[in-house]
């Protein structure tokens, strides 16, 4: 019988690598914003893919704030757009 071990890990980042994933991290909510924003605009989910989402981030990242924001609006919408979030910190 196997057994899953669970370890904890701690990133020690250098202070480039940390500017880096601030970075990220802003761009990453300011990209969900911007689509959540649009989503509000048409009231409708959009139908974006990681070459229309003008952001500088992997496409994978990109994919995932896609997906996050689809969550997000699917609150909205069950809210019937009485509050839209906004996020603000990484």
């Amino acid at each position: 019988m196997a057994q899953t071990i669970t370890v904890k890990v701690k990133l020690l980042t250098t202070a480039k690598q940390a500017s880096i994933l601030n970075a990220m991290g802003k761009e990453y909510i300011s990209t969900i914003n911007a689509l959540i924003s649009e989503m509000v605009a048409e009231k409708k989910t959009t139908k974006k893919t990681t070459k229309d989402v003008p952001a500088n981030l992997p496409s994978a990242v990109k994919n995932q704030a896609i997906k996050d924001a689809k969550s997000v609006f699917q609150k909205v919408k069950k809210s019937k757009y009485a509050m839209i979030p906004i996020l603000k910190k990484p």
